[in-house]
């Protein structure tokens, strides 16, 4: 497996073209044009429904309208007018057949549950020693929507586009510094790139997953189904079944008196019965996908780049830069903003 050694070739691409710090500072700028120009349309938008038109802010689909059009229709072209200057070097194509589609799908359930795990406790020590109670912003989202704008938006379109940013985009265009490097990053940024720390652990993750799927198959159309599908049962699916059950209820009744705990469930017998279904499920995904993380993670292949990055000075390369420290800055305000309002 010769072929699959990384060997280390200088950093330097020529007389020509960008070097590697000027190449991840460009994509830290382009990122931060993104999503800051996302904010400002965002204010802009909210401000302007609120004065004139304040019943659409109750709207579920004004709601997701506030949230993708100042990303996907104002900051994405920005952002491409930067990106679009770097060097883009599309990945191979390999087929995926179905099985290793769903092996791979299976990896992200645990990265999902652990990293939702760590956010929820990161998050609820800080509310904690606030003296406050923490609500996770992007379930009270969800759960006051309507599922058919949940599906649309959540499971069809965010998929598509997020894909599109962080695996498509990016890597294409900084897998020739290494593969390793541009998991990494791409995880990173679009791990960060969700502004709050509820996400920002399984985010990382799981987008640090979906780019090796990428890089190895040269497909985002997988990626984009792999994302739809945790969207839909780790997000939509949990909330459709929880409509109709309260749980906040049944643990009251539980403390007073377990038999009314019994007609509670037998008065919402199909709604748990589908509850307790999915929570079956998404255990035994998370088993099986933790086993398969880390039976194979020794099978993963890291193809030698064009000018793979030496081990030394790398961390400086590719973060200690203009354009990287000022997104991560601008990611960090937003994530401390998330956590004070």
């Amino acid at each position: 497996m010769d072929e699959f050694k990384n060997a280390p070739v200088p950093e330097e691409p020529g007389p020509q073209g960008p070097t590697a710090k000027q190449t991840f500072s460009r994509l830290g700028w382009s990122y931060l044009v993104i999503f800051g120009t996302a904010i400002g349309v965002w204010i802009l938008l909210a401000k302007l429904a609120s004065l004139y038109a304040p019943q659409l802010l109750n709207a579920d689909w004004a709601v997701y309208a506030l949230s993708f059009i100042p990303i996907y229709l104002a900051g994405l072209p920005l952002g491409w007018l930067i990106l679009k200057r770097l060097p883009a070097e599309k990945p191979e194509d390999h087929r995926l057949d179905a099985g290793h589609f769903l092996l791979l799908f299976l990896m992200c359930f645990p990265l999902m549950y652990i990293g939702n795990i760590i956010g929820l406790g990161v998050n609820s020590g800080i509310a904690s020693a606030r003296g406050a109670i923490y609500e996770n912003p992007v379930y009270e989202l969800l759960q006051g929507s309507n599922i058919w704008a949940n599906l649309v938006c959540v499971v069809c379109l965010a998929p598509v586009m997020e894909e599109f940013m962080f695996r498509k985009l990016l890597c294409d265009r900084i897998r020739a510094y290494g593969e390793g490097t541009a998991i990494l990053v791409s995880g990173l940024i679009f791990g960060l790139s969700h502004g709050n720390l509820s996400q920002f652990f399984y985010a990382f993750g799981i987008g640090c997953l979906f780019a090796y799927v990428y890089l190895r198959t040269g497909r985002v159309r997988y990626t984009m189904g792999m994302h739809a599908g945790v969207n839909f049962f780790g997000g939509v699916l949990p909330l459709v079944l929880l409509k109709n059950v309260d749980l906040e209820e049944i643990a009251k009744l539980s403390s007073d008196a377990p038999e009314q705990v019994l007609r509670y469930v037998e008065g919402h017998l199909s709604e748990m019965l589908g509850l307790g279904i999915y929570v079956l499920l998404a255990f035994s995904f998370f088993i099986v996908g933790l086993v398969l993380l880390l039976s194979r993670r020794k099978q993963a292949i890291f193809l030698p780049a064009e000018k793979q990055l030496p081990k030394k000075g790398r961390f400086c390369t590719v973060f200690l830069n203009p354009g990287m420290l000022c997104y991560f800055a601008g990611a960090v305000c937003k994530m401390v903003f998330a956590l004070i309002s």
